[in-house]
């Protein structure tokens, strides 16, 4: 029996240090002991919630099912486990591609790509022994794809359950620099607990991820919206009339975008076009206005969620210029915002603390290598 089907149990890969965001949205989703661990939560479902989270969980990265685990302490013995203990002809065929992802910490084996390799290896000299052909390999291109994660010497091999990264949503083609990770950009903007009773505005909404991902979570849309993941069908339980059962309900609970609701605004035409052209994938994206013009020229904004990510970083050399934005976005706050609550992400501290409102509370997010600040500041006008 596959390590996954003893408990029910999975895990949730996640980027930044988004462990609490996950968890909740995975207890909201219907997941049960959830165990947070240094790079995702451990968690368990059944197979319904497991098929309602693969669809609506908007802030995992992946989610993997565990095939084996085991105690590792060399390449040789990898190999040997591969190679003898898994019947990959039951998970994939030979004239299927096959991909393996992997990490390795605090072990013995200490380089990632080699044990790729050794695994990579076993499972296609198994194939030659009984088929004498090899299953092609590549990771983008996979039909089945591998994860492989070694952690203080113990190993576990996983199921990958979504193909690629959950971030990749498929409505975001057009980038700009400094651009945020959309699984980053639904956590942090759970965070608001936006639910349409106020306007919600980005004043400078880059290529519009913090606007498609308020779509998405409003409107209660699926993950496979716009590209379709069969992986989780790789799973050898899996229940094809109970995925479209969930499906269905999924389908039924979606819900109109009322219009004049989500406004965007960025002082770029460049991020406005790159916005327009990324929310016109979305339902209801026509219905988000995007306007190009400085926010220091909008004259008032009342009863409004905010939701910002400035420039901040290597984005701008001269830290004095970009000081003086955050001054300007404190400036705004004061003299033009009534009776709103806003948020703001920034890569340093320093830069909230340039706003000169002392803000609600304060958070530290790792965003990839930057330890970032995202702050809430309630605005009386």
């Amino acid at each position: 029996m596959f390590e996954y089907r003893k408990e029910n149990r999975y895990f949730a890969q996640i980027t930044g240090s988004l462990e609490l965001m996950v968890k909740k949205e995975l207890m909201e989703l219907g997941a049960t002991d959830i165990e947070i661990s240094r790079s995702g939560c451990h968690f368990c479902a059944d197979d319904r919630t497991l098929y309602k989270i693969i669809l609506m969980a908007k802030t995992p990265q992946r989610i993997l099912a565990p095939l084996v685990k085991f105690d590792c302490f060399s390449t040789k013995y990898l190999g040997i486990l591969c190679y003898k203990d898994i019947h990959w002809s039951q998970l994939f065929s030979v004239d299927e591609t096959f991909g393996i992802m992997s990490n390795v910490k605090d072990s013995i084996i200490t380089n990632s790509l080699y044990a790729s390799q050794v695994m990579k290896d076993a499972i296609c000299h198994q194939f030659i022994l009984k088929y004498e052909r090899r299953p092609d390999f590549s990771i983008k291109e996979a039909h089945i794809l591998f994860n492989l994660h070694i952690d203080d010497n113990k190993a576990t091999i996983s199921l990958d359950l979504t193909g690629s990264s959950m971030h990749k949503r498929g409505y975001k083609t057009q980038s700009i620099k400094s651009s945020i990770q959309e699984t980053i950009a639904s956590a942090l903007f759970r965070e608001t607990n936006w639910d349409g009773e106020t306007k919600l505005l980005d004043f400078m909404c880059g290529s519009g991820t913090f606007l498609g991902e308020a779509i998405l979570n409003y409107c209660q849309l699926p993950n496979d919206l716009i590209k379709e993941n069969n992986h989780l069908k790789r799973l050898p339980n899996f229940n094809e009339k109970l995925w479209n059962e969930v499906k269905a309900e999924i389908e039924k609970n979606k819900k109109v975008l009322p219009k004049n609701m989500i406004f965007g605004n960025d002082i770029s035409p460049t991020a406005v076009v790159a916005t327009k052209e990324n929310l016109a994938k979305l339902p209801y994206g026509d219905r988000v206005i995007v306007e190009n013009r400085n926010f220091k020229d909008i004259k008032f904004v009342k009863d409004c969620t905010i939701i910002i990510n400035p420039p901040y970083g290597n984005t701008y050399d001269d830290q004095n210029t970009l000081l003086e934005m955050y001054k300007d976005i404190g400036a705004f706050f004061r003299e033009k915002c009534q009776n709103c609550q806003a948020f703001v992400l920034a890569g340093d501290p320093k830069l909230i603390d340039a706003i000169r409102i002392k803000p609600e509370w304060e958070k530290t997010i790792r965003t990839g290598p930057v330890n970032s600040s995202f702050a809430k500041f309630v605005l009386r006008g």
